[in-house]
């Protein structure tokens, strides 16, 4: 398909430079100025059917950080398929833009805070006379993941443990799957704050015709309380 994106490629979960509160390093463990530039942010993706995380992975695994999956399983060790959802919280969600290129282009995308910004550049997030949007919105998030291996998931509360990532929904299904609940809650259930609340992520195929595709499921979990809605804020202080 000619209109394809990098975007679209994959999970949608592109590797975009939005920044990322991270706990900086214990004291007298690192010396000097250290900055968010010199860490390696861990990431949330799905592994789609094509590209390098769907040769390590089965189609539709989630994976944290590349190289440990939450849900399915490495491509090596089906037996090994997780089939339970993933429990998550967002910490914080933005929205974005992002301009579309042409698959394999090389180019890098432009992207823009606001519609404004899109506007000035070109853009267009609608149909105009019979051309393609230009540009699509993406939501970024930090999220919380809960996890029982000490080494991807160093942060502990109470029984569990948890990890910190980055979240990219900008694919159409990923934006239309999960990124709309998200900003959804925000604005009507989750009012005081998205760490009040939890949600379950998993994933299916989608058919339509000859092409099919893993899109996001995701699905409103238990509230949390202000004990935990407390330290999962500090953890981005």
């Amino acid at each position: 398909m000619s209109a394809k994106t990098k975007k679209e490629e994959g999970s949608g979960n592109a590797g975009t430079t939005t920044a990322v509160a991270l706990p900086q390093p214990a004291a007298g463990s690192v010396s000097g100025n250290i900055e968010t530039s010199d860490l390696v942010v861990p990431s949330l993706k799905m592994a789609a059917k094509t590209g390098e995380l769907g040769e390590l992975f089965m189609p539709g695994s989630l994976v944290l950080n590349a190289e440990y999956a939450l849900y399915g399983a490495r491509a090596d060790e089906p037996e090994k398929k997780k089939e339970d959802p993933v429990w998550l919280t967002v910490l914080h969600a933005k929205k974005s833009y992002y301009e579309h290129t042409e698959f394999g282009s090389g180019e890098i995308p432009k992207t823009a805070d606001t519609l404004d910004e899109v506007h000035e550049q070109g853009g267009s997030l609608e149909w105009v006379n019979g051309a393609k949007p230009t540009w699509n919105p993406q939501v970024s998030c930090t999220v919380l993941v809960r996890g029982d291996d000490e080494a991807y998931f160093p942060f502990e509360n109470g029984d569990h443990r948890y990890a910190m990532a980055r979240w990219i929904l900008a694919s159409f299904s990923a934006y239309t799957n999960a990124a709309k609940p998200i900003l959804t809650a925000a604005a009507l259930n989750l009012r005081a704050g998205l760490e009040y609340g939890s949600w379950k992520l998993s994933s299916a195929l989608k058919k339509k015709g000859a092409n099919s595709w893993y899109i996001p499921v995701l699905s409103t979990g238990e509230k949390n309380d202000e004990k935990f809605a407390a330290w999962a804020r500090d953890l981005t202080h």
